[in-house]
């Protein structure tokens, strides 16, 4: 029996010194991954893009879970490109620097892989990092807004305005109604793709039709305002669009299609209310035909 009891006590103590040598992490890969926060912080508040991309993984998933007030979440997805296209837009550089909150606090860490909590001015991230080709990179983002603590937060007017338009955008497309979704365009309305062609308001107008008769039924339209700046009579919007509709093909075969893409769209106030000027293609996050990536 009492041999039984020391090996036990061997193996135990062999265990516990095992995990005890994997818990030891070298203070130079605590400053790495502070490092690499730091980088996805101060990018923000600088409105460094190239901080910004420093810090960040090629395939990064910042996302919130978001509830309206009928009880309904949704979950809004933020990619790299949007996070460095919102880094270089400079609404970061807003925030006085006496104000700029860094805090970081690392969770945990093990082998190739980091959990940090970033506490910033107005919201909170719960970070993934992982060791990737010898740096730190952040891979994952689940974040929120700080509550404001009875505080009434003051009510942008013309992002509700946007946000209104954008809602009717998104009820034309699952009502097929092309009237209703061109009359946002201004007269001298232009997309900018991302291969570099630029469109007219008629060619434009003549696509949405074509895409519309196409059209069997649509599940999901959704448009969610990541960045909003004014300007007098002018505002541009950083815009994340998904949709998930059935479309037929040139023989009438259906085929479901889902995308995610990001736009800076330039709306102007004109005498008939706000119209969109011109559209960027920024990013297409994903395109799927039959649950099948395309490129």
């Amino acid at each position: 029996m009492k041999k039984i009891i020391l090996i036990l006590v061997a193996v135990l103590t062999f265990f516990a010194s095992g995990i005890q040598a994997q818990t030891v992490v070298p203070d130079a890969e605590k400053e790495a991954i502070r490092q690499t926060v730091l980088d996805y912080i101060e990018g923000w508040y600088e409105g460094s893009a190239e901080r910004m991309e420093r810090a960040l993984h090629l395939n990064l998933a910042k996302r919130r879970a978001v509830t309206n007030d009928k009880g309904q979440s949704r979950l809004d997805e933020l990619s790299a490109m949007s996070m460095v296209q919102a880094a270089r837009g400079g609404s970061g550089k807003k925030t006085p620097k006496e104000k700029q909150q860094k805090d970081i606090t690392i969770l945990d860490l093990f082998g190739n892989t980091a959990s940090v909590k970033v506490v910033m001015t107005g919201w909170i991230d719960y970070m993934h990092l992982a060791k990737w080709n010898g740096k730190w990179v952040i891979v994952n983002v689940l974040w929120d807004l700080k509550p404001t603590l009875g505080i009434v937060q003051s009510v942008n007017p013309v992002k509700s305005e946007l946000e209104t338009l954008y809602a009717r955008q998104d009820e034309a497309v699952k009502k097929k109604d092309y009237e209703s979704f061109v009359g946002t365009f201004a007269s001298d309305y232009t997309v900018k793709l991302l291969d570099g062609r630029t469109l007219n308001r008629a060619e434009v107008a003549e696509a949405i039709k074509n895409d519309m008769a196409r059209t069997v039924s649509v599940a999901k339209s959704i448009s969610t305002i990541n960045e909003l700046t004014t300007k007098e009579n002018e505002a541009v919007v950083i815009i994340a669009h998904e949709a998930e509709r059935v479309l037929s093909d040139g023989q009438g075969n259906p085929h479901k299609w889902e995308n995610k893409v990001i736009h800076r769209e330039t709306w102007a106030k004109t005498a008939e209310g706000w119209k969109i000027k011109s559209l960027e293609e920024i990013e297409q996050v994903y395109l799927r035909r039959d649950n099948i990536g395309m490129k």
